[in-house]
């Protein structure tokens, strides 16, 4: 059986975003945050980064700080399965570079403000094959960058309060050779809520939730327009931050993501998202090195897949090392794997199995290089 691409991609775009293969990704472009696979996001408050993952942590700087990374992003997925009943494979690829900037000036002794714009997570691929080995999609992609504002609050020796204004902008864009070359782009306010506790000098906890995001974007296929609805997802996590002695260190974190509500407007069954895991720091002189680990449970059932977005259990491991040099500006170099899940997967233009198939590959590699005092 046979349809047109026009009326594939319309019921493709009407049906199931092709654009929903997007992600929050929980790495920023820092020593701490990469080598840790994520985890120490929550706790961060040892320079101006943490305007972005852990707004209160800004009361532990002293005076000034300035903090900017790039982060190369490798992404790759391949699918193979049948077509209509005709066997097909297809790879898809994608290359970036997300950079980072975060600034934090100290106010008053209990007020420190901080400013940043990064990226915030988003995804997309070129096919070799199209999206699922048809050969209609070339490229689809989702970009999302925030710009934070915040400030950090000292209510006491032992707390922290911390918040930002979020302006999120999400930006998307689909290539289908001669029929579609589409892209739009929203941008939308949000905030962020931060608590730091110290228990004690070398133990503290960091909770913090950023608010989601509805986007609207309107998109071309031929002379039709179509709307889609997008809702980034709530994030809150909360960590906890030990120091054994002068060189080693923990860093626990878990978590919720609100991927629900976003299935919910992009019309998929999707499950909200828990994630947990651990990284160790050690600190030999001028030299700190960071290892982590951490799991993300499944945004969707296994038979709930589809080729756009295939998104099951996915898991993280990452690993590096900060350097401190004598003025105290410090230099981090990081990486990090992510497995985002090989599910079988199904797809549905006419009410039946019209393609059916496996991810055979689908993983992030990260690499990291920043600079902070």
């Amino acid at each position: 059986m046979k349809i047109s691409k026009t009326a594939l991609v319309v019921s493709t775009l009407f049906s199931s975003s092709v654009f929903a293969g997007a992600i929050a990704l929980p790495e920023v472009a820092t020593f701490d945050s990469v080598s840790s696979a994520g985890i120490a996001n929550s706790t961060n408050r040892s320079d101006a980064s943490a305007i972005i993952t852990s707004p209160a942590g800004l009361s532990a700087i002293d005076d000034l700080s300035l903090s900017i990374g790039i982060q190369y992003l490798d992404a790759a997925s391949a699918h193979e399965g049948e077509l209509y009943e005709e066997y097909v494979t297809t790879r898809g690829k994608k290359r970036t570079v997300l950079p980072s900037a975060a600034f934090a000036q100290r106010l008053t002794d209990k007020i420190v403000m901080g400013i940043s714009l990064h990226g915030e997570g988003g995804l997309g691929m070129k096919y070799s094959n199209g999206l699922m080995g048809g050969g209609v999609y070339k490229e689809q992609s989702v970009e999302v960058a925030n710009l934070h504002v915040g400030a950090a609050y000292q209510l006491s020796d032992q707390l922290s309060l911390g918040g930002a204004l979020v302006v999120q902008n999400l930006s998307a864009e689909i290539d289908i050779p001669s029929l579609m070359n589409s892209d739009d782009d929203s941008t939308q306010a949000s905030f962020m809520l931060s608590a730091m506790y110290d228990f004690n000098p070398s133990t503290y906890l960091a909770v913090n939730y950023k608010h989601g995001v509805k986007h609207k974007l309107r998109l071309n296929v031929d002379d039709l327009t179509v709307n889609k609805d997008f809702k980034w997802p709530s994030i809150l996590t909360l960590g906890l931050s030990h120091q054994f002695d002068d060189k080693w260190g923990m860093k626990l974190q878990t978590g919720f993501e609100e991927w629900k509500e976003y299935g919910k407007v992009d019309g998929r069954k999707m499950k909200n998202v828990y994630h947990f895991g651990g990284a160790v720091n050690y600190t030999q002189g001028a030299w700190k090195y960071q290892a982590g680990a951490r799991y993300d449970s499944k945004s969707m059932n296994d038979y709930d897949a589809k080729p756009d977005l295939p998104l099951v259990d996915q898991w993280a491991i990452g690993a590096g090392f900060e350097y401190t040099l004598n003025n105290k500006h410090k230099i981090g170099l990081a990486y990090e794997y992510r497995d985002l899940g090989t599910p079988d997967v199904s797809y549905s233009f006419t009410g039946g199995s019209d393609y059916i198939g496996k991810m055979t590959t689908h993983r992030l590699h990260f690499l990291s290089l920043s600079y902070a005092f």
